[in-house]
């Protein structure tokens, strides 16, 4: 992997490009990790798509990962990290790109698409709601399946603002995994995106204490209304146990025009990396004929 950093305006942004060996002759598709306060790690599986000739562009988004920290809540916007995806196409030459966005990333590239970008081809949206209530209703309707003393543990500290307490993320991590990644253990990609968003100010002061318990800035977030302006080719996929579940995935697909669903069945949250062979098939195979008839 080619790696370097680009300069943005809170500073540097780490990237890391997967190019085929032999030359490339499709249009390459630009990452955006989970999170918020994620890194890239979770997203490593698609670098196989460079067996089909396609460059991949993976990026750690401001704050995260291996690129500059940063202590500004101002830069801990959706606008920030909108823009930032801007700086990334400038800077690496992408005039013309496909984007797909895992879970938060997923978030960023609906708000980036309906935006219509010059040179966007495709968007692939992984696991990834329409709004922040959207979510929390998904999340919740996984969670009311778990075994009651996991869910009384999970309101009671909930209400009492104890959610550090290690009974709390111990009834966490039934939710997670069930629902997040069904994998024993779980990939070293996705432990160390998990690992990066343990550590991250961003998580909790955009989203919160946990998946299904989200009071941070984007409480109030959605793109809802907005999804109707997507114009270019739109593939989203959910795993049959997601937290984002095939409901929701169905929901958001018939928002977009033209959208597409693909269910991964033996997967969670991580379909990337609970079922990699497949994945990275129906995401080359949606890529290629988007550029094919697009």
């Amino acid at each position: 992997m080619r790696e370097g950093f680009i300069t943005t305006a809170g500073g540097r942004v780490w990237y890391g490009i997967e190019e085929p060996a032999t030359s490339r002759s499709s249009i390459p598709l630009l990452t955006l990790h989970g999170g918020p306060g994620g890194a890239h790690y979770c997203l490593e599986p698609l670098a196989q798509l460079s067996k089909f000739g396609r460059t991949v562009v993976f990026y750690d988004q401001l704050g995260c990962g291996q690129s500059d920290p940063t202590s500004d809540p101002d830069l801990w916007t959706v606008d920030s990290f909108v823009h930032e995806i801007d700086d990334v196409r400038d800077q690496l030459g992408l005039a013309e790109c496909h984007l797909l966005g895992l879970s938060w990333g997923g978030m960023l590239a609906l708000e980036y698409a309906t935006r219509n970008p010059v040179g966007l081809r495709s968007l692939v949206v992984a696991s990834a709601p329409s709004s922040t209530a959207q979510w929390v209703k998904s999340c919740n309707e996984v969670r009311a399946a778990l075994p009651k003393d996991v869910q009384e543990a999970l309101t009671r500290h909930e209400a009492d603002g104890t959610t550090e307490s290690s009974e709390y993320r111990d009834a966490m991590m039934v939710f997670y995994t069930n629902h997040v990644c069904r994998k024993t253990p779980w990939p070293d990609c996705i432990q160390k995106s998990v690992d990066e968003m343990d550590k991250s100010p961003i998580y909790a002061y955009m989203n919160g204490p946990s998946e299904f318990f989200a009071p941070g800035t984007l409480r109030d977030w959605t793109i809802e209304a907005d999804l109707w302006k997507i114009n270019v080719p739109t593939l989203v996929t959910s795993g049959r146990h997601d937290e984002f579940t095939p409901r929701a995935a169905a929901e958001l697909t018939s928002q977009i025009p033209g959208a597409c669903l693909v269910i991964f069945e033996q997967s969670a949250h991580f379909a990337q990396a609970e079922e990699p062979e497949r994945y990275v098939k129906v995401v080359n195979d949606f890529l290629t004929e988007a550029e094919r008839t697009h």
